[in-house]
């Protein structure tokens, strides 16, 4: 039952135009969308941050909140990363090129602390919290949910929460097979 609930809420949620932390403003290739966001290209950024963790998005936060990352290194979330300086001023030269250009209310260095990201993801958050067949036990974990992120994608037919739904949370309906006006494509096929 409260599976049931938990994907109420996100249909509701998706019916209404707010989609967690999918939006479909961030796709690719949709019309009148934001074209979401450039993909990772750096091969340093990959190699020296994507090694241990998802190489996030540079555009998912402004210039100063990458700064801020890229200054505490000695205390990167309960680790003390060690970069040469070259390579260090290297990778924030990439990150704060390629980042937000929309002024932040606060800076973070967080990607979650975000105020439109944490808005987006309350949902899940509370999923989380309550159901642990839920796969994904941590929203850091960015590619686990958005099948799409790498690609620089993140609307919300690219959704899929493993251990909560089967599929994509919404298909887009395939060429020359549109759904009925008012009609929600079947998100089990």
């Amino acid at each position: 039952m409260t599976a049931y609930r938990i994907l109420a809420a996100i249909a509701l949620l998706a019916a209404g135009g707010v989609a967690l932390g999918a939006d479909d403003r961030f796709v690719k290739e949709k019309p009148g969308s934001m074209n979401g966001f450039l993909p990772v290209k750096n091969e340093q950024y990959l190699k020296e941050c994507g090694a241990c963790h998802f190489a996030y998005l540079p555009g998912l936060m402004p210039a100063r909140d990458w700064e801020a990352v890229m200054t505490t290194l000695d205390k990167h979330f309960g680790e003390n990363v060690q970069l040469a300086q070259p390579t260090r001023a290297a990778l924030l030269r990439y990150l704060t090129d390629n980042a937000d250009n929309i002024p932040a209310s606060h800076t973070t260095r967080r990607i979650t602390a975000i105020p439109y990201v944490a808005f987006k993801h309350t949902v899940v958050k509370e999923a989380i919290s309550r159901n642990f067949a839920i796969a994904v036990r941590k929203l850091t974990n960015c590619q686990q949910c958005h099948t799409e992120i790498e690609n620089g994608s993140i609307g919300i037919h690219e959704l899929y929460i493993p251990g909560l739904t089967k599929a994509n949370i919404i298909k887009e309906p395939e060429p020359g097979k549109e759904t009925e006006p008012g009609k929600e494509p079947d998100a089990r096929k």
